[in-house]
């Protein structure tokens, strides 16, 4: 295997382009698929004439990579470091900066203990003002009686409550509507053992509540956000988040964090230049994101305008034709993705590449102006 570098032909002052030369005929790209997103990155692309090849990262780090908005690397990863509105970890003697506006709840060891055995439930609230949120937050609960732990999110015309009945083994939505009529709807399921910790995430968004658990006996457990069909048509922002317990339960939350679902950032790779008698071959990209399809897209675009190439956008874990691309309009393009936080879990990518191959016009040289 031998090195090829190939000099910027059409921006004097861009790094070179580091081709790899394999001298035996190899199968080409493979064509990956909305099916498979935990699939090998696709081989070199190999030609006899020694023209073609590929341009690769798999983000150990972001030396290649220009950023914006919260979009960092981490972990091997291209992915969102959303904004936090709200964290807490609980690791103090005061309930402060929370209100206790029932009962008697208290901080120990980084946990924020809760109990309703005593017939009066414990609650916290503490305020915040903001549009979209996703609360995150472990719990334990060693005793449920007949009730369990609930979440609320207060805004200035009615409540959204997430409330766990451990007597029905489900998660239950209550809408509390101004005047204090109570709507209920279940979730039909959600069974949690007693005595072992879990994670409960709570979304705000668009007017659809949704909530995942998931908890450590089970990893395959409730895999997937759940909604509710109902517009609760909220008036204005959150404007405070409650903690609570009833029915006789008693147990303790920890790690809590709100972010913010409006979070977005950007990332390019940087300019790829097509080498003389070549033409684009495949662009590819592997990572996830959740159920809105909206939340994370990836395109091509001409390195020289910045503007998406019409026609060349991709899904998390496809593979796109490329082709159809005019090498006379774009010589030199770069891959970017953007990403917005929707809700459910936060998009990233683990790989992307281009490929290029030899068939372009006879005698056809790049510009060198």
């Amino acid at each position: 295997m031998g090195v090829w570098v190939v000099p910027s032909h059409k921006h004097s002052m861009r790094k070179y382009v580091v081709v790899l030369i394999v001298l035996s005929l190899l199968p080409g790209v493979p064509t990956a698929t909305s099916e498979d997103d935990h699939r090998s990155p696709p081989s070199e692309p190999i030609s006899t004439n020694g023209t073609a090849g590929i341009f690769s990262d798999e983000f150990d780090d972001d030396v290649n990579l220009t950023l914006d908005g919260q979009m960092i690397v981490r972990d091997g990863m291209l992915t969102l470091d959303p904004v936090r509105l709200m964290e807490d970890g609980f690791n103090r003697s005061d309930v402060a900066p929370w209100t206790v506006t029932g009962g008697s709840p208290t901080l120990v060891d980084g946990r924020l203990h809760l109990n309703s055995s005593t017939g009066v439930n414990d609650t916290v609230t503490r305020a915040i003002d903001h549009d979209d949120i996703k609360l995150s937050v472990w719990m334990n609960f060693t005793t449920y009686g007949t009730g369990g732990p609930f979440i609320t999110f207060k805004f200035e015309d009615k409540s959204l409550r997430y409330l766990y009945d451990y007597g029905a083994e489900e998660m239950i939505l209550q809408v509390i509507e101004p005047g204090g009529n109570v709507i209920v709807i279940d979730d039909g399921g959600s069974a949690i053992r007693e005595d072992l910790e879990f994670s409960f995430r709570a979304c705000v968004e668009d007017d659809e509540p949704l909530f995942h658990i998931q908890q450590q006996w089970s990893p395959s457990y409730a895999p997937n956000w759940r909604f509710w069909p109902y517009e609760f048509n909220r008036t204005g922002n959150v404007t405070e988040i409650e903690l609570g317990c009833w029915g006789g339960a008693d147990g303790y939350l920890e790690d809590l964090e709100v972010v913010d679902l409006g979070s977005e950032g950007t990332a390019l790779s940087p300019i790829i230049d097509l080498p003389p008698g070549c033409i684009w071959d495949e662009g590819y990209a592997s990572g996830y994101w959740d159920f809105h399809d909206d939340a994370g897209v990836v395109s091509f675009v001409d390195a020289d305008t910045g503007d998406d190439i019409p026609g060349y956008r991709m899904n998390s874990y496809f593979a796109s034709d490329l082709q159809g691309i005019d090498i006379f309009k774009h010589p030199s393009i770069r891959i970017k993705v953007w990403f917005w936080l929707v809700g459910s879990t936060v998009p990233y990518l683990h790989h992307w590449s281009i490929s290029w191959r030899p068939g372009a016009p006879c005698g056809w040289i790049p510009s060198t102006t």
